[in-house]
């Protein structure tokens, strides 16, 4: 059984035997992952706030700061979005 990353390359692969260049093959799977892992934050650790900060440390120390930013940043929206969505959903009940 392939990891997401290989499973990610893979298809992007299938991409690249009907035309798309590598580099942009790649591309697009390193964003795919990066919408993924968004999602998962959410699904796992929403709405523990404490447990998701722990998690981007743990992404900190591993990828660097840089990508951990980005990630806290971009679930950071995600989560205010779900949570305006949960909140709605709490008033229409």
């Amino acid at each position: 059984m392939l990891d997401l990353f290989e499973e990610t390359l893979h298809r992007e692969g299938m991409k690249m035997d009907s035309g798309i260049p590598e580099a942009d093959a790649k591309q697009q799977a390193r964003e795919e992952m990066h919408r993924c892992e968004i999602r998962w934050v959410i699904r796992e650790y929403f709405p523990d706030g404490k447990a998701a900060s722990d998690y981007f440390q743990t992404v900190e120390k591993h990828r660097g700061a840089g990508p951990a930013k980005r990630l806290r940043d971009d679930c950071r929206e995600a989560w205010a979005k779900h949570r305006a969505k949960v909140d709605a959903d709490k008033v229409t009940k």
